[in-house]
């Protein structure tokens, strides 16, 4: 049974080895015999796992779909324009605030 699984720290992919080969790590190659099982998180290496452990330390699990959330392009730049003004205008007090300070030699 391939699919989604997760022990204590990691959710990946269960595959099972079709053919003898080598897995490719950042550590190694590892050799790995047909009917093997290859655990593959979601973030890091692949690994070959023993079959009991596996079935003693791994749950399968269902993988969330996350939504993708659609963005209204024209809001946003609204938004965009509305924080420049925003900004201007702040700007603008700071200057003439500024200006009042040096006028009156408060500094």
């Amino acid at each position: 049974m391939e699919g989604t699984f997760a022990n204590k720290r990691f959710v990946g992919q269960k595959i099972v080895a079709q053919e003898d080969g080598t897995l490719l790590t950042q550590f190694g190659d590892f050799p790995v015999k047909k009917g093997e099982i290859i655990f593959k998180p979601l973030k890091g290496d692949p690994v070959v796992v023993p079959e009991n452990y596996f079935n003693e330390n791994y749950t399968q699990v269902e993988a969330a779909n996350k939504e993708k959330v659609k963005v209204n392009l024209d809001e946003m730049a609204r938004g965009y324009m509305e924080m420049g003004y925003l900004n201007q205008k702040e700007d603008e007090s700071y200057i003439n605030e500024l200006k009042e300070l040096s006028k009156n030699k408060a500094f």
